[in-house]
């Protein structure tokens, strides 16, 4: 029993440490600048949070709403209605999420050494991909 707890309690902690991050990068602006919205329901920054843990669990969106429904507050419709749409601008939020994180890290290494950011997710097993 204490196993379950301590995968929901890192799970939760997890969730916490991201919103963090993407309040601390302002992702909402980033996204409204990118034409992701909603006419109507949840915020689209509630719905890319979700699609943002999922890349870093190893269960798909599918497994994690079955196990417990009360973590994620919609449908999977609106979902994979938001990860589907034509008219968000996917690269131009990429580019200007990536601006936003080396701007925050940038203040933090020496003048002297060479800035590079380099995201490697090899170490992520993807249980949610079929190959």
């Amino acid at each position: 029993m204490s196993i379950v707890t301590h995968n929901h309690h890192s799970c939760e902690l997890l969730s916490l440490k991201i919103s963090r991050f993407l309040e601390e990068v302002h992702v909402e602006q980033i996204l409204k600048a990118c034409n992701a919205y909603k006419v109507r329901g949840f915020s689209v920054k509630d719905v890319f949070q979700v699609a943002f843990e999922n890349a870093f669990s190893s269960k798909s969106f599918f497994q994690k709403q079955r196990e417990s429904s009360t973590s994620i507050p919609f449908a999977k419709d609106t979902f994979y209605r938001f990860m589907d749409s034509s008219s968000i601008n996917w690269r131009k939020f990429t580019l200007q999420l990536s601006s936003a994180v080396i701007q925050k890290i940038e203040p933090l290494t020496n003048e002297r050494r060479r800035n590079v950011l380099i995201i490697d997710d090899s170490l992520f097993r993807r249980a949610r991909a079929k190959r």
